[in-house]
């Protein structure tokens, strides 16, 4: 890198005068520290405290023999800086309005989130069971199209083994009613699906996990509706007559009743998906009944956070009057959207709090997969992740290994490297191409799936798949130190974070102790400090 040092010189705009006389503008000069390291460049930053809430400012970069001047125009020369009446271009905050501050819940960066799947968690009510619901097993695949009769009453019933885990937030995949297993083509957006119980029972759900310390975040599905939606069901039997012709995407009324995917665009719809006809959330009617939805959530359930599903497809003023209209009913609501890419420009303050950290997962996946990858490539991605955001946005991010839409990292690993978690029955099995069930971290692998639903038993196994996990990670990038502490202590619920750390602004290090933190997780009356992987 050719840049050794960066200094910021800063200060009001109006220090040396009104902004275009002869005002000799100079600013206070401070060195800035903190960096992290990305492939062709350093990523410097520092934080600044403008006593009239207004800052102009440039940089000076440093290098072993030369100075450059940093400004919004480009880079000038000592000369060029110091020549008499040029008006430089500087860096300007002109007013830091409180209403355009970025501000995120507090309560989030401190949160460890347990997904859950509904109907592959547990079944509260085994005595309702139909003849559509499926036995519980441990063993064999498992399709979308199989009930295993989990619900929310069955959750609620576990909240005391979920809090002995030590989470502290629960993610439900969705809840309202809708025709597939999986519940992402809603049908009713004011009433939970049947099968996972009913609105008294969500209430009973939220209330006792608040008791308990954990928060609820629900899964919100409005960039498309399932086919039994109503509107959609007017649609198709009224055509281009229909008072909802504007809520979706047609192009050719004519074909609008055929079934099959939709690459000929006869109306847009998920993933060319024709059971899931896309919302045109750029409505105001369409706006309007999905933000009076949420807020019904949040009065009657009382939840904590919502998920978008699809949540870079909505458009901008769509989530913008949602958050408008949220915040002022609950400040501290968490807006998570599920964006697999960079999400810069939904991060600005207006739309989400924060998004699912898939470029992390990503970067954590191809490290594992991609031996030609050296230990610097981990860290330039973790950097890469990092640099991305605001602060504020960092804070409440979603970091996760895996999720329901992608594989296991510990699958993964096995098949690339023997590692291995097996149930008490010697076995490891995956169901293939299901959407999978509730679990902490990586470490809850399939037994939640398709098998023990009563098990506070699995805790020390849930330690042992973690701890290879963190083993495989600590030998692909040479923490030799990490390796051996996780080893020794890999049965053990505790761990000292400051013991094997490595030098200061490490960032295999930071992903290295998170992994760590987790797989030892302490009891609720203990702390290890900071924030883990999800």
């Amino acid at each position: 890198y050719d840049v050794k040092q960066v200094f910021i010189h800063y200060g009001d705009p109006y220090e040396a005068g009104i902004l275009g006389g002869k005002e000799k503008w100079i600013g206070k000069r401070e060195e800035m520290i903190y960096k992290k390291r990305l492939p062709y460049q350093i990523w410097w930053t520092t934080t600044l405290l403008p006593e009239y809430k207004r800052c102009k400012y440039y940089f000076e970069l440093r290098t072993e023999k030369e100075v450059w001047y940093y400004f919004e125009d480009g880079f000038l020369t000592e000369e060029q800086l110091r020549m008499d009446g040029r008006m430089q271009q500087c860096f300007i905050v002109p007013w830091m309005n409180p209403a355009d501050i970025n501000r995120t819940p507090a309560w989030v960066n401190e949160t460890i989130w347990y997904q859950i799947f509904p109907d592959r968690f547990c079944n509260g009510t085994p005595e309702k069971n139909g003849d559509d619901i499926t036995p519980w097993r441990n063993h064999g695949t498992v399709t979308n199209e199989e009930k295993f009769g989990g619900n929310l009453e069955g959750i609620r019933q576990r909240l005391s083994y979920l809090q002995e885990l030590g989470i502290t937030g629960i993610y439900l995949n969705p809840i309202m009613k809708a025709e597939s297993n999986h519940k992402y083509d809603t049908t009713d957006y004011t009433k939970i699906d049947p099968s996972f119980g009913d609105a008294e029972t969500m209430k009973a759900l939220c209330r006792e996990a608040h008791e308990k310390g954990i928060r609820i975040m629900v899964d919100a599905v409005f960039n498309h509706s399932g086919r039994k939606f109503e509107p959609w069901l007017d649609i198709l039997e009224h055509g281009k007559e229909s008072r909802y012709v504007d809520w979706f995407m047609v192009e050719d009324w004519n074909q609008v009743q055929k079934r099959g995917d939709t690459r000929d665009r006869r109306f847009y719809s998920f993933a060319f998906t024709d059971g899931m006809p896309k919302l045109n959330t750029n409505k105001e009617e369409v706006i309007q009944y999905f933000c009076k939805i949420c807020e019904d959530w949040v009065r009657e359930f009382d939840i904590d956070g919502i998920r978008f599903d699809v949540g870079n497809e909505v458009s901008h003023r769509f989530l913008k009057r949602i958050r408008e209209h949220l915040k002022t009913i609950k400040p501290d609501i968490y807006l998570l959207g599920e964006i697999w890419h960079d999400a810069s420009q939904w991060l600005q303050g207006d739309e989400y709090d924060s998004v699912m950290n898939y470029p992390l997962l990503s970067g954590i996946h191809d490290f594992f997969l991609d031996k030609t990858m050296k230990k610097e490539e981990f860290e330039y991605m973790v950097n890469r992740c990092y640099t991305m955001y605001m602060q504020q946005n960092n804070d409440v991010l979603f970091n996760l290994l895996d999720s329901h839409d992608t594989e296991r990292l510990t699958e993964e690993i096995q098949q690339q490297n023997n590692v291995v978690h097996r149930d008490s029955a010697g076995n490891h099995q995956r169901p293939e191409g299901s959407l999978e069930s509730s679990k902490v971290n990586d470490h809850v692998q399939r037994n939640h799936a398709a098998g023990n639903q009563h098990g506070n038993e699995e805790i020390p196994c849930i330690r042992r798949a973690g701890a290879e996990l963190v083993c495989f990670l600590a030998q692909r990038i040479g923490a030799n130190d990490a390796e051996k502490h996780v080893q020794a202590h890999a049965d053990q619920h505790t761990l000292e974070r400051n013991k094997h750390r490595r030098p200061e602004g490490s960032a295999i290090d930071d992903i290295l102790i998170a992994f760590q933190r987790e797989i030892h997780r302490p009891q609720r009356n203990q702390s290890a400090g900071g924030r883990g992987l999800i």
